[in-house]
């Protein structure tokens, strides 16, 4: 086992990281206020503060960013950083950025919801998985350099579509979802090596020419015959094969979603993000016995500055590795069970 000296973690943990997704901050615990830090925020610990790495608590605090304005001070639990730290240390191929790990909050009163990371005074954040028990941290997926470099190809191909490709299919190959440009998509690779893509949404009209840009990616990367493009979970499906090998059925998922005011859902079909299609595509289509790594990606090119909503809140910009729905998200990490 490789060790490491108390500078090289401190270093580490002190690093400006860039948030792949939603993160509760707590300004103060006694007087229950906090704020949500969204996806492209950057956070670093409090200089004064790094020394609590090492300390066995649970929240560490931070000075969080957006677009270089200050967002101020507060408390994230340590856990948001451990991926990012541990891809800094061992200088291995992972970029930081995990699916499939997310703590769920179980509070069920007035603030119900399921939070990737949650304020405890907002409800109990499990460390472990309420339907097998094992650590979260071993349900996750992580996005690599690979995958992620093939998707920053897959998206520049598409930004630069050849004039005979948009002859053939049109303007524009994203499906319309609610009258907008914007999608999410996903890229996973199997533990042979197989590669699936796949996109959120319902729509198929973009659907042919990305499977012609995806057989372009995958002749340019010499990967011809190992690349496919996943398809809507079909229609009446209620259940799926985990990364365990067992079936993980619509009863199992609504009596999470139960738990966590969860909209239910009658079918599999309903879920509409990229990481369920392809989590469902590698176990039950190509019958992989494992993944070795996931991405997802939002793909809005008219959207170079991080998207806001109502409030003002940043939520997600062009180019952004971006978490599935809360629905999605919580059908992601029971289908990942170890």
């Amino acid at each position: 086992m490789t060790r490491f000296t108390a500078d090289q973690i401190e270093d580490a943990y002190s690093r400006p990281y860039i948030l792949p997704r939603r993160v509760t901050m707590v300004l103060d615990f006694a007087k229950n206020e906090s704020v949500e830090l969204f996806p492209a925020y950057e956070v670093r610990v409090v200089p004064n503060q790094t020394h609590y790495v090492f300390h066995h608590v649970k929240w560490i605090k931070i000075a969080a960013f957006s677009n270089k304005q200050s967002m101020g001070e507060g408390w994230i639990p340590k856990a948001v950083l451990h991926d990012f730290a541990y891809a800094a240390l061992v200088n291995t191929q992972v970029t930081g950025v995990s699916f499939g790990g997310d703590k769920i909050d179980y509070d069920s009163g007035i603030n119900a919801t399921a939070r990737t990371i949650a304020s405890p005074t907002l409800g109990a954040v499990m460390s472990r998985c309420a339907d097998c028990g094992a650590t979260l941290t071993s349900h996750k997926v992580y996005e690599d350099r690979d995958i992620s470099e093939k998707m920053d190809k897959l998206i520049d191909m598409l930004l630069n579509v050849e004039g005979a490709l948009t002859k053939r299919y049109g303007a524009t190959w994203v499906p319309k979802a609610a009258g907008n440009q914007a999608i999410m998509l996903g890229m996973a690779r199997t533990g042979n090596g197989r590669y699936i893509l796949a996109y959120s949404g319902f729509d198929d009209t973009g659907r042919a020419m990305l499977e012609d840009v995806m057989d372009r990616l995958a002749k340019k990367v010499n990967q011809k015959g190992k690349w496919s493009l996943a398809n809507r979970i079909p229609q009446g499906t209620v259940q799926a094969t985990r990364r365990n090998g067992t079936q993980l059925g619509i009863n199992d998922i609504n009596t999470v979603f139960g738990l966590t005011a969860v909209p239910q859902i009658t079918s599999l079909s309903d879920l509409m993000c990229a990481a369920p299609k392809l989590i469902y595509h590698a176990f039950d289509v190509l019958h992989a016995d494992s993944l070795s790594a996931m991405t997802e990606t939002w793909y809005e090119p008219g959207n170079q500055k991080s998207f806001q909503n109502s409030t003002g809140r940043t939520l997600r910009r062009h180019g952004q590795r971006v978490p599935s729905c809360t629905r999605c998200s919580t059908v992601v990490r029971l289908l990942l069970c170890p």
